[in-house]
């Protein structure tokens, strides 16, 4: 019969997370971010100001070659984020596992381990999910603003103030908004810069505007119909974007709960709502709507950006000996999980820690274009100057009667 520490042991947790990944959808970052390694917690990068093509001057035999102007190169520098979690495999559940295996109960046992590597895996799934909103914040908003557990950090990438817009209409106004020239604007001003974007990234509450968007539906029907009582299918409308952007729609509707900043398990859907972004990246093709047609499009594209993880303390100490290397283990190409012995207590303890950042190369090469309006704040009813001589006449008087 295996001991506790035959089920329990680091291998056999990782075997059992990464199957619980294939069971899980991809995030957007894995696609638009790959993971990489860094050597400190220093992030450096190039960045470069994009510009449309510059016109050949003409020459003459036997002249000297005028230099060209280019586009500078900014060095960026960043400190990583680092994140720790910590659980344990306390007394009270060794005795109970203790027990199941004493009886010969598998079911328990298996019922015990299972909702233990749960337990374990939770802290590998929370730094998945920090990673993937790092990575969704700099894309659509150009900043990271981290505050959690008393950390304030605030990032902000280089971007171009020229690939920014706002709408004329908000996109919620179905009856009078027009998304299309709003994107086809943005995609005008993204070729003045040299850039041909593959792809349009939104939220699925986005979408759905389009769908009911009045204007794309009498494009697509007759005048005499009521398009008000009609459905617009997801096909029609991935297709009219096509045939008319040349862009793919890329729908991620993926959210997480931060408990810590709402005190609530309220879901927030990790694109920033009231934008969307459009740019030339790899398409993930999960979420790629592409409708029954790909004429025009194109396909080829680089990453904009990395995931770059820096050395975790528990990597530090295992290269100078201070950690016994069989109680470590990464995950995810950065993240350290740490399980070790406390005598005290006579439970395993486990750390999980990651040490990590975006880098966004191409963050000068997307556009945001915000599809809402800002609200206008509530005007306070005013008094007439007849109405405010009235109610004093009538308090003078009242106070007069006493």
């Amino acid at each position: 019969m295996a001991n506790i520490d035959e089920l329990t042991n680091l291998k056999a947790m990782s075997v059992y997370y990464e199957r619980k990944l294939l069971t899980l959808p991809p995030y957007l970052s894995e696609s638009y971010f790959p993971a990489t390694k860094i050597a400190t917690d220093m992030l450096s990068y190039l960045t470069q100001k994009q510009g449309a093509p510059v016109m050949a001057k003409a020459s003459t035999y036997d002249a000297q070659a005028i230099p060209m102007n280019r586009e500078k190169f900014n060095k960026e520098y960043f400190q990583t984020n680092f994140f720790r979690s910590a659980s344990a495999l306390n007394e009270t559940d060794l005795e109970e596992i203790n027990r199941a295996l004493f009886n010969g109960d598998d079911t328990l046992v298996k019922s015990l381990i299972l909702g233990l590597f749960d337990d374990k895996t939770k802290m590998l799934l929370g730094m998945r999910t920090r990673r993937e909103w790092m990575a969704m914040q700099a894309l659509m908003t150009g900043k990271i603003n981290l505050s959690s557990n008393g950390v304030n950090t605030l990032i902000e990438y280089a971007t171009d103030e020229d690939l920014n817009a706002d709408v004329d209409v908000a996109w919620s106004d179905t009856a009078n908004a027009n998304p299309i020239e709003d994107m086809r604007k943005a995609i005008t001003a993204m070729k003045h810069k040299g850039i041909t974007p593959n792809q349009v990234l939104m939220n699925d509450d986005t979408f759905r505007m389009l769908l009911n968007n009045e204007r794309i539906k009498t494009t697509l029907w007759p005048a005499n119909f009521d398009t008000s009582k009609m459905m617009m299918t997801e096909d029609q409308a991935v297709d009219f974007i096509v045939r008319n952007l040349h862009v793919i729609p890329v729908v991620y509707d993926q959210g997480f709960v931060d408990e810590e900043a709402t005190g609530t398990d309220k879901f927030t859907p990790f694109l920033t709502p009231g934008k969307v972004v459009l740019m030339n990246a790899p398409i993930p093709q999960q979420f790629a709507k592409t409708g029954s047609s790909s004429t025009g499009l194109v396909q080829s594209a680089s990453v904009i950006g990395h995931m770059a993880f820096a050395p975790t303390p528990e990597e530090l100490g295992l290269r100078n000996g201070k950690i016994a290397s069989n109680t470590v283990q990464f995950f995810d190409t950065g993240v350290a999980y740490h399980e070790y012995f406390n005598d005290s207590l006579v439970q395993t303890e486990d750390l999980v820690s990651m040490n990590c950042l975006p880098s966004f190369e191409g963050s000068q090469s997307v556009f945001r274009l915000t599809i809402t309006k800002p609200e206008e704040p509530e005007t306070p009813s005013t008094e007439t100057e007849g109405q405010k001589a009235s109610v004093e006449k009538k308090t003078a008087t009242k106070s007069t009667k006493k």
